[in-house]
């Protein structure tokens, strides 16, 4: 008898706790930015990430999420389950100062959710359109907004765009802009809100939280105690970037702690991945994945994902099945009881993810870029490109480490009110018979270390030879004589001379315009087949052009002074178009 009341008093128990609980799922959607396959821990156990590594080894790994090979068409892709070349955002990432954003007239994932009784929450980079308020996340379904309009700004002063001429405050809290967290890590203060609006959340109502870190985009920057666990590294962007992801992940880890402590995080879905593939020359890697960031290759679109949630019947494996960002829209409508309108392009994977049942996807596009010249598709296991992949064609490994190194900290640091003390360039600093070598000396002791460029041990000889070539060839084709194309760096921000020589060392193009890989044989694209499969080549050919008459022309506008944060009191504020 004893025994029957005790069970009869927690029954009772469990029942009063559930009562106010929603059936449906609360949904927990968490993009990193720019973040390689190599970068995780559940891929390289270099990196530090146990609060991932914990939710993708109870959840389920996804070895074949797909994404765009850039921001802002993954973000569109993602809130609107469509191909960016059906809203006209396929040839490249809205700017700061091009009056357009994604579409108007199309319905988004937070407004299609609200309509089922989500509460809706946007934190972090939303990198889609600012010009005018409509384009803005509080205007496009969520309930509320706390982070930044723009591609990318600095994690402590929260400034866009210091390091060039025009330049001002971009941090927002719904439509008020926020200028009381100036030297807070941003990674810190999207934690703390997603945790406060957790702490509030009327657990009788869903909840759709879009988590879209700023990290690890550049510029590069960390607080020291994450750097620091990473002093084994020798190359600095390498290991600061190291550190961004271990802060990242730190982060995840107290916002999944307060599901968890509100009894939410049993009913919670989360799903996490990146926006695109990770920047090689920003410290990434898609190792041993071919390409980065910008490019069609398996490094520029294939995504470190995962899902997790208790409410997925099989879980705790890997899965290999094919999804695409676009997929996401209509699998969180499928798991919130509705279902997505038609038109769109993605597919319902709730089975694949719930169950672990075959895909309903056995196609996608990269993408079809009508300006470039470019397009990809994929087909069951083979994939074929069209056009130039992009300007990163290699394999990159990791950054060189020894624990000799000695660490040359970078962070840019803007102090004051708007007032510029950004280091500049000086010519003085490649004076000398050979202003390449000169110039050489200079990007290796800032890229990585000066102790490390003087005992070779940045990479192996051959390697700096190559990259020598290059720079050279490069500044000569700005002009015959090479010491004035150095020295028409006179005056730039070295932040901004150290991205331009970053992209003359690592590009890698190839002349190739046509590209057939069989995926499952040869993961990374090391084996060209064109040649080989002529009628595959030809068929998969086919199939784009089918996709390509359905393209939306690529939305292409003038820039706009009337973007500049002088004309809205030093911020990057809506009203310009």
């Amino acid at each position: 008898m004893l025994g029957l009341a005790a069970y009869l008093v927690v029954a009772v128990s469990a029942q009063i706790w559930q009562i106010g609980l929603t059936k449906q799922p609360h949904i927990l959607f968490i993009l990193a930015d720019d973040l390689g396959w190599n970068d995780v821990g559940w891929h390289n156990p270099q990196i530090f990430t146990p609060s991932l590594d914990k939710l993708a080894r109870e959840g389920v790994v996804l070895n074949q999420s797909y994404v765009q090979s850039v921001c802002s068409p993954s973000r569109a892709a993602f809130l609107t389950g469509r191909y960016p070349f059906h809203l006209g955002l396929q040839h490249g990432v809205i700017r700061d100062n091009t009056p357009f954003g994604m579409p108007l007239n199309i319905t988004t994932l937070p407004q299609k959710l609200k309509q089922l009784g989500y509460s809706t929450h946007m934190i972090g980079k939303w990198h889609l359109g600012f010009c005018k308020w409509e384009y803005t996340p509080t205007y496009r379904g969520f309930d509320s907004f706390y982070g930044f309009y723009n591609g990318a700004e600095d994690y402590f002063t929260h400034v866009q765009g210091a390091a060039h001429r025009v330049w001002g405050l971009d941090f927002w809290d719904n439509k008020k802009p926020v200028r009381d967290k100036y030297g807070i890590y941003s990674t810190h203060t999207y934690a703390k809100r997603a945790r406060e609006i957790i702490a509030q959340h009327d657990r009788s109502k869903p909840m759709f939280m879009y988590l879209s870190f700023q990290s690890v985009h550049s510029p590069m920057q960390v607080p020291k105690k994450y750097e620091t666990m990473y002093s084994h590294i020798n190359d600095n962007d390498r290991r600061v970037y190291s550190g961004m992801v271990t802060a990242m992940d730190e982060a995840v880890g107290k916002v999944v702690a307060t599901l968890d402590h509100r009894r939410m995080l049993q009913n919670t879905l989360i799903v996490f991945t990146t926006d695109n593939g990770g920047a090689y020359h920003y410290g990434g890697s898609n190792w041993p994945l071919r390409g980065s960031k910008t490019t069609l290759w398996e490094g520029g679109t294939r995504a470190p994902a995962f899902v997790y949630g208790k409410m997925l019947k099989k879980r705790k494996y890997e899965n290999n099945e094919l999804i695409h960002v676009i997929d996401w829209f209509p699998t969180f409508v499928a798991a919130a009881g509705g279902r997505a309108d038609r038109g769109i392009d993605g597919v319902n994977q709730w089975g694949t993810l719930r169950y672990g049942n075959p895909s309903k996807r056995t196609e996608f596009v990269y993408n079809i870029d009508e300006i470039k010249g470019t397009a990809a598709i994929r087909w069951k296991n083979y994939k074929l490109i069209l056009g130039e992949p992009g300007n990163y064609n290699g394999w990159y490994q990791p950054a060189y480490t020894d624990t000799s190194g000695r660490m040359n900290n970078s962070i840019l640091r803007y102090m004051g009110r708007m007032e510029e003390t950004v280091p500049r360039f000086s010519v003085r600093q490649v004076f000398g018979r050979d202003p390449v070598q000169a110039m050489w000396r200079w990007f290796c002791c800032k890229a990585w270390s000066c102790e490390a460029c003087k005992t070779q041990k940045v990479s192996n000889p051959k390697f700096v030879k190559h990259m020598k070539k290059k720079l050279r060839k490069k500044l000569q084709n700005r002009n015959k004589d090479t010491a004035p194309a150095v020295y028409g760096f006179h005056g730039m921000s070295e932040q901004r001379v150290l991205n331009q020589l970053r992209k003359v060392i690592y590009r890698d193009k190839t002349r190739k315009h046509i590209h057939l890989f069989d995926l499952n044989a040869d993961p990374l694209e090391k084996y060209d087949l064109s040649r080989r499969r002529p009628r595959l080549r030809d068929k998969l050919k086919k199939r784009l052009q089918k996709y390509s008459r359905t393209i939306v022309p690529s939305i292409r506008v003038k820039s706009s002074s009337k973007s500049n944060p002088n004309n809205f009191g030093g911020v990057w504020s809506p009203g310009w178009c």
